[in-house]
């Protein structure tokens, strides 16, 4: 007679009944079928379908959540560096030889040579230098451009070398790449009976500066767009680096051809602040024009503003039928404690996290829900239907 193990038996056993369980299990996974599947519920126990669109919760007819109306949104074009005119520079474009002058009241002598100069746009002064030394006379040293004068004094050894700034103007530079100057140095002629006033004079060292800035960047201009429709105000911010400046020339902005500002940049500190209101009227509905010009040179950081109204307080949601409801409520949570809502043709206060019934106010169709009072945030607010349940 055969032996038997009956801890092995009882082992086997065990293991064959967890095959079992394992069995059915999986057979009743495949089987099983249901709408429990796609049902799952909120943190108040109410049913939410899973697999519908947006989350429509099957016992709302309308949700909305974290919602900001008539609120101002600002929207920003920042343009943190941007350079304004330029920077001085020097070029000298004549060094001479040494001359003498005299004037007579019966004749007088003079030097001129031709000064040639590039881009004369980009000119901002001619700066003559030289030694001067007057052997005889007291009459007035003269520098005349183009027969124009442009300098007089009475120069004297004492006053040597002589620094002259001539700011050079011209007729009309416009895109004209070059022109040639003459320069005239004379003495002034003594008046007719002053029989014995000769006046002589010797030049040494003789220089023409010209101080340039390059013009190209006098004028900037920036493209914005805007939204006329919900636009509340518009507004530029300027910084100015106080740092990085040259001369007292003041900034002018335009905004599709208007001035609305004309500014001297007060650099008491290392920066200086600027804020410009832009009237709404001057504003195309798609490209604007920012102009910004300046006869100095600025470093600056600007900024356009445009502060929106969030406006979408009109609502819709339909209802389809009065057969799987018998009742429906409004509530919410606002910043407010109460707020004045229209649901159809139908107005009415809501206080915060309190319920309104609504029943008599939908119907069958397109309902509209508008938010009348502004402004106001919403944390959230509903229109909860009263469900028919199968026993």
């Amino acid at each position: 007679m055969k032996k038997i193990n009956k801890n092995k038996k009882a082992t086997n056993e065990v293991g064959m009944g967890i095959i079992a369980m394992a069995l059915l299990l999986l057979l009743g996974g495949i089987f099983f079928s249901g709408d429990n599947s796609s049902i799952w519920e909120n943190e108040n126990g109410n049913n939410l379908n899973k697999n519908s669109d947006d989350f429509d919760y099957n016992n709302y007819l309308f949700f909305l959540n974290e919602t900001e109306i008539g609120r101002q949104v600002k929207v920003t074009d920042s343009f943190p560096n941007v350079e304004l005119g330029s920077e001085e520079f020097y070029n000298m474009i004549y060094n001479g030889n040494s001359f003498a002058i005299s004037s007579n009241p019966f004749s007088k002598t003079y030097y001129s040579f031709v000064l040639p100069v590039e881009n004369p746009r980009e000119v901002e002064n001619l700066l003559f230098y030289f030694k001067m030394k007057r052997t005889s006379g007291n009459q007035d040293l003269v520098i005349k451009i183009n027969d124009k004068v442009m300098f007089k004094s009475k120069a004297r050894d004492s006053e040597i070398p002589v620094n002259i700034p001539i700011r050079f103007t011209g007729n009309n530079t416009g895109n004209v790449t070059s022109v040639n100057l003459n320069v005239k140095i004379e003495l002034e002629k003594p008046a007719f009976y002053n029989l014995f006033n000769w006046n002589k004079a010797r030049f040494e060292e003789f220089r023409v500066v010209e101080n340039r800035r390059n013009k190209d960047n006098n004028n900037r201009e920036f493209s914005f767009q805007v939204d006329k429709k919900f636009l509340d105000k518009t507004y530029v911010n300027f910084v100015i680096d106080c740092n990085n400046k040259i001369g007292t020339s003041p900034v002018k902005v335009d905004v599709n051809g208007y001035t609305v500002a004309n500014f001297l940049p007060k650099c008491t500190s290392k920066f200086n602040y600027v804020t410009k209101e832009v009237p709404l009227n001057i504003l195309n509905e798609n490209n604007n024009k920012l102009t910004l010009s300046t006869d100095g040179f600025y470093k600056i950081a600007y900024s356009f503003n445009k502060l929106y109204f969030n406006d979408k307080d009109i609502y819709y949601f339909d209802v389809k039928s009065f057969n799987d409801f018998y009742d429906a409520v409004i509530y919410g949570e606002f910043d407010k404690q109460i707020i004045d809502v229209k649901l159809n043709d139908y107005t009415f206060d809501l206080q915060s996290r309190e319920m309104e019934n609504v029943i008599n106010y939908l119907r069958i169709g397109k309902n509209k829900l508008e938010i009348l009072t502004k402004p106001v945030e919403i944390k959230e607010l509903k229109i909860e239907k009263s469900i028919f349940y199968d026993d």
